[in-house]
């Protein structure tokens, strides 16, 4: 077996792009294989002029080997495949690798960061589909640190690396995410949400030149989230949370580029019912200029919906300029979760998205969107060993 794995080890050194996400401690001092599949299911029925509509559909396949070097730490490398239905290219693969470390409440990854749960981050500032996309491997360095009662994690994600006479800018993200229970009195639990991220475009070693035009040689934009989420158990078997949370963004030039405003706001009311397997959820976003760089395209201010169409051979700037300064979303979810076996799992959940005003693009082949309702769809079976 071992002399399987190892082989297998040589034949994921090659190149593709990919999210590797699975960190579990070996049994204590021996060697072990771990098998992380996750075949997904993601749709988004969007006609809206601020988010495209598309569906990520496909399979993702990690098979890594854990190693012990002590009682506290274990390296962890192997290969991170994915598949996309109706994609004729070839598997999309990367070698993973993290040396980890885990004492107590502590934990610190270096190499690949664990984004399996997007760093729990809300999806204004984190795009949840980061789950399916290759392109969303994240390499740096992360802390995590929890008890029973307050949670928090740092990472720095060195998204893209730099040489001397590169063309192209480095992109940095650093995050914070931490969860502070500030009082629990019978049924009630009381909680502080802080987050914190920080996205940044460029360096002093890029090349300057006619590929910057309309762009900054420098952007560092700073996106929070904060408020308050009140919880309270109903019964043996059910709860209902209540949240508050405010978002601000701020950045360090005049020029947004494509995120349109360089300050903004926004605020975040929702109310969600738990029991054993299911989720309900009811919601109201009201965002002025709000624009996170990394967040769900749909919560977001400024367009990020593609340029598809063309005159004259040239790509007309329909959706690129497009602003909505004041964007407001009722939304409802319904969210359903079981486990077949201990490594079988099943999600699904339904969600819409409502637009209680009116907006349009001065362009009389494009339909406004007035009153309008979104869809979301999604389902996923993840085996892990």
């Amino acid at each position: 077996m071992k002399r399987f794995a190892w082989l297998l080890l040589l034949f994921a050194g090659y190149s593709g792009m990919a999210t590797a996400q699975v960190y579990m401690p070996p049994a204590k001092g021996k060697t072990r294989l771990a098998l992380f599949n996750d075949n997904f299911f993601y749709d988004k029925e969007y006609s809206n002029l601020i988010a495209d509509g598309y569906t990520l559909a496909g399979h993702r396949f990690l098979l890594a080997y854990r190693i012990p070097i002590d009682s506290s730490w274990f390296v962890q490398a192997g290969t991170d495949a994915w598949q996309f239905w109706g994609n004729n290219s070839r598997v999309q693969a990367r070698f993973h690798f993290a040396l980890i470390y885990t004492r107590g409440h502590h934990k610190l990854i270096i190499g690949q960061p664990d984004n399996r749960d997007n760093h729990r981050l809300f999806r204004p500032l984190y795009d949840e589909e980061y789950h399916f996309l290759p392109g969303r491997t994240e390499t740096g360095i992360q802390y995590l640190w929890q008890n029973p009662k307050h949670r928090l994690e740092t990472w720095l994600d060195w998204h893209r690396f730099i040489r001397k006479g590169d063309t192209l800018r480095e992109r940095l993200n650093w995050g914070l995410s931490a969860d502070i229970r500030m009082a629990e009195t019978g049924p009630w639990q009381w909680h502080l949400p802080v987050q914190v991220l920080i996205h940044h475009r460029g360096g002093q070693i890029n090349l300057k030149g006619s590929y910057l035009a309309g762009k900054n040689n420098i952007l560092s934009v700073l996106s929070t989230a904060t408020g308050l989420q009140v919880r309270r158990q109903v019964n043996a078997v059910s709860d209902v949370e209540f949240s508050a949370l405010y978002f601000t963004h701020s950045m360090n030039s005049n020029n947004p580029e494509e995120l349109g405003f360089g300050r903004g706001h926004a605020f975040w009311a929702r109310i969600d019912w738990f029991t054993a397997h299911w989720n309900i959820n009811l919601s109201y976003w009201d965002a002025r200029h709000f624009s996170s760089p990394l967040g769900e395209a749909i919560f977001q201010t400024a367009s990020r919906r593609v340029d598809k169409y063309y005159e004259n051979g040239q790509v007309m700037p329909i959706f690129s300029r497009h602003r909505e300064p004041h964007r407001m979303l009722w939304s409802t979810a319904l969210r359903y979760h079981t486990h077949f076996s201990k490594h079988l799992a099943f999600r699904a959940k339904l969600e819409m998205f409502y637009q209680p005003y009116r907006s349009s693009v001065p362009y009389p082949f494009i339909r406004e969107v007035v009153n309008h309702t979104d869809l979301l769809l999604s389902a996923r079976i993840i085996w892990r060993i």
